[in-house]
C-alpha cells in the first residue's frame, strides 16, 4: 500500500469514526431529554396534598393508598365509565399503518379526568383489557413534545372527597 492510499484510508476512517460520535451523542441528548421529560411528568403525578408514599397515578396501588389516608368518600368513576375512556385511550394508539397514534383523542380523553383517581381508576381498566401499563404506552408511543402536552393536562389534584 503506498502513502497515498495509507493516507486516504486514513481521512476517511477518522471522518467515519467522528460522525459516529457525533451520531451517538446527538441520539444520547435525545435519550437523556426524552427521560428527563418522562421523570418530570411522572413527578408531577405525585400526590402533594397528602402522605401518600412516592406513587405515581399510574400504580395500581394508588387507589387503595388514597383510600386509607381519605377522611372520607372518594369520589370515584363508575367502572363502566373507566373502562370506556380505557377503551378510547386504546383505540387511539394505532400503528403507523394504520395512521399512528391519534393524539388528539388520547389529550381529549385525558382532559375528561378531574383528579389523579381517576386516572389511576383509567389506567387500572386499561392494563385490564390490554394487558399493558398506560404509562409504558405513553414512554413507548409519545415523543418528547407529546410529552410537554400530556403534563399539562394531566390532573394535578390527588382526590376529591363527597362533601
Amino acid at each position: 500500500m503506498n502513502k497515498k492510499t495509507a493516507l486516504s484510508l486514513g481521512v476517511v476512517t477518522t471522518l467515519a469514526l467522528l460522525t459516529s460520535v457525533g451520531y451517538l451523542v446527538r441520539r444520547n441528548k435525545h435519550r437523556n431529554r426524552y427521560q428527563r421529560l418522562v421523570k418530570e411528568l411522572l413527578h408531577r403525578l405525585q400526590p402533594s396534598g397528602i402522605q401518600l408514599e412516592a406513587e405515581a397515578a399510574f400504580s395500581p396501588h394508588y387507589i387503595q393508598r388514597v383510600q386509607q389516608q381519605a377522611t372520607g368518600r372518594i369520589l370515584m368513576l363508575k367502572s363502566s365509565a373507566a373502562a370506556r375512556l380505557a377503551k378510547q385511550l386504546a383505540e387511539s394508539f394505532r400503528p403507523w399503518y394504520y395512521g399512528g397514534d391519534d393524539e388528539q383523542q388520547i389529550y381529549q380523553v385525558l382532559k375528561q379526568l378531574q383528579d389523579k383517581v381517576q386516572l389511576a381508576q383509567v389506567a387500572q381498566a386499561f392494563l385490564k383489557q390490554t394487558g399493558t401499563a398506560l404509562i409504558s404506552k405513553f414512554q413507548t408511543h409519545l415523543d418528547a413534545q407529546e410529552l410537554e402536552q400530556l403534563q399539562k393536562i394531566l390532573p394535578k389534584i390527588p382526590y376529591r372527597e363527597h362533601v
